[in-house]
């Protein structure tokens, strides 16, 4: 089976030098690929599947669907009625604005779907991974590298077997009795729990606020 690389090249009113250039390949080598003289690696099929944004197995001609919609089926778990009605109310509240490609609306409609575009579930998501990674942050602010290390050769030391002395550094953080027993000397243990408290009774109201 032929494959589709000229007629999408041609579609796109590209020439083949053209093309090449933006490839960073050779014009004889694309002729070769459209040709079907030379078959190309399967990552330079996904390169081109994604220039053109079309599924890789269209392009190569094993597939007539040019937007993809089993593999989007298979892949997401919505039907294409369901990610067609979300391009529509996306349009309709301005989230898309009808000039982007069919291909990249049904991958922001996918987005939206699962809950991480900008929506208030989406925006609510995302403020809670921030303020995980806050938490985060201000922990490895009373962290004393020298401590953790002694704490891992401790560890190592003391083990008895493998399965053992693999756990990794961060396990051996997240496992410990007493977090202050690694924190910086001068730093206090009594703010740094006031502080997380504070940062996870956020993430507990945020999670709280219901949305339509």
């Amino acid at each position: 089976m032929e494959n589709r690389l000229a007629e999408l090249r041609k579609s796109n009113g590209l020439t083949l030098k053209a093309l090449a250039d933006a490839l960073g390949l050779k014009d004889n080598t694309l002729s070769q690929y459209e040709t079907g003289k030379r078959e190309p690696k399967i990552a330079m099929w996904e390169r081109l599947a994604e220039f053109f944004e079309v599924p890789t197995p269209y392009l190569m001609g094993l597939s007539d669907d040019p937007l993809g919609w089993k593999q989007w089926e298979k892949q997401t778990g919505f039907s294409r009625k369901q990610i067609q009605d979300e391009i529509t109310r996306l349009l309709a509240t301005h989230h898309l604005t009808g000039n982007e490609p069919y291909y990249s609306q049904i991958g922001i409609a996918v987005i939206f779907l699962n809950g991480d575009g900008e929506t208030d579930t989406g925006v609510k998501r995302y403020v809670d991974k921030q303020l995980q990674q806050l938490l985060n942050d201000v922990r490895s602010q009373y962290e004393d590298p020298q401590k953790i290390m002694e704490l891992s050769k401790n560890h190592v030391d003391h083990a008895k077997t493998p399965a053992e002395k693999a756990v990794t550094i961060g396990q051996l953080i997240a496992n410990a009795k007493d977090p202050s027993s690694i924190f910086f000397d001068d730093m206090d243990a009594d703010v740094y729990n006031q502080i997380s408290e504070i940062i996870s009774n956020a993430r507990k109201q945020i999670a709280s606020i219901e949305t339509k």
